[in-house]
């Protein structure tokens, strides 16, 4: 029983650690496109899906980002933000799987201009 709740530590604990990693991840990646958001919608229009409501999903992601990082942190509905994390991921990589299928390889807008890298580095 001994080792059981030692492990059971040891996740609660990695857990932690991952929710705090992921939360501050997604604070700075909102951070630094609410710096310049007018880059990040020239980004986002340049993966050519819907680049006509390019506009209008700028914020909402910055928004999401931002939630998501301060319910991670907070440990706030911790299962809801890690589905809620793994779904915006999920989103995120099919967003650059079908930019790079089309030979769109210019900055991926993760992390604005401080972090640039192209969908083929990510």
């Amino acid at each position: 029983m001994g080792q059981r709740t030692g492990a059971r530590r040891v996740l609660g604990i990695l857990g932690v650690l991952a929710g705090l990693y992921l939360g501050g991840m997604w604070l700075y990646a909102a951070s630094v496109k609410a710096a310049d958001p007018d880059l990040f919608v020239q980004q986002i229009q340049s993966y050519g899906v819907f680049p006509s409501l390019a506009g209008a999903a700028a914020p909402l992601f910055l928004w999401a980002e931002l939630i998501l990082g301060l319910t991670l942190i907070l440990r706030v509905a911790p299962r809801w933000s890690l589905l809620g994390t793994a779904t915006l991921l999920l989103l995120f990589i099919a967003i650059t799987a079908y930019a790079w299928s089309q030979g769109r390889t210019d900055d991926c807008g993760c992390f604005g201009r401080l972090g640039s890298r192209s969908p083929g580095a990510v």
